[in-house]
């Protein structure tokens, strides 16, 4: 149990957004971790944030390493996807 809570409170939160010219890795904050609080990495679009499988996939985003929850998933191959055409 405490190596679940320790791993939940030191869970470092990170935000992607993919727009149509960049990939941007933001800090997260807040109760929930859903607040953007920085910009960490403002990469180009043409960057991949997959292949992602499993519960929680670990991916690079450039210096970030990621795990990326399930229900993320779709989201994630969508972006991919979009690169394609």
């Amino acid at each position: 149990m405490a190596g679940i809570l320790g791993a939940l409170t030191l869970a470092k939160r990170r935000i992607v957004a993919v727009t149509g010219d960049a990939v941007v890795v933001m800090e997260a904050g807040g109760v929930n971790g859903t607040t953007p609080t920085k910009v960490l990495a403002r990469l180009p679009r043409h960057t991949r944030l997959g292949p992602v499988r499993g519960v929680w996939a670990k991916t690079r985003i450039g210096e970030e390493k990621l795990y990326v929850h399930l229900r993320f998933h779709k989201q994630v191959r969508a972006a991919d996807a979009a690169l394609a055409s």
